[in-house]
């Protein structure tokens, strides 16, 4: 399974859509927040695929979940903003509830810095921001849910 992670569009619909483009093959498009009318419009673009989004602390009017939990391809994922779980002080807290909550992923984004380790058996993951990027540009997200594993990379955006 391909899916694409992104976050932080910042009314950059336009990128949103060129990464979609992008990875037309792709299962499922996550979306982490702060541009969820970005998402919606997404959505309508790319209605034939899964779409799944959270809102961050900018989406204000936005009646969105902060934070979900699922399975796609038989891994269990936590996905939210960050701002409830203070990611921009550092990954702790969600760490410790997506371990409590026995997940596989962990996708946050809101510090609009692209980050992924591997901590314990957790693939922690921020694809960036594809708005407003933080000193190392624009990015997004792609994990790969294989039979072998899952593999995760960062993508800037040019």
């Amino acid at each position: 399974m391909k899916i694409v992670v992104m976050s932080d569009s910042h009314g950059k619909l336009g990128n949103l859509i060129d990464i979609g483009l992008m990875h037309k093959n792709a299962d499922a498009f996550l979306f982490l927040g702060d541009g969820w009318r970005d998402f919606d419009d997404f959505k309508a673009a790319f209605d034939d695929k899964l779409c799944i989004s959270v809102k961050g602390n900018c989406d204000l009017g936005c009646d969105e979940v902060t934070e979900r939990i699922f399975e796609l391809s038989g891994k269990k994922i936590i996905m939210a903003h960050g701002h409830t779980y203070g990611v921009k002080g550092g990954i702790g807290a969600m760490v410790k509830e997506a371990k409590k909550q026995n997940c596989d992923i962990m996708l946050y984004g809101h510090t609009h810095i692209a980050y992924e380790k591997y901590i314990d058996g957790l693939y922690v993951f921020n694809p960036g921001s594809a708005g407003r990027g933080g000193y190392d540009g624009n990015s997004y997200g792609l994990i790969e849910i294989t039979e072998s594993g899952i593999m995760t990379s960062i993508v800037k955006i040019k």
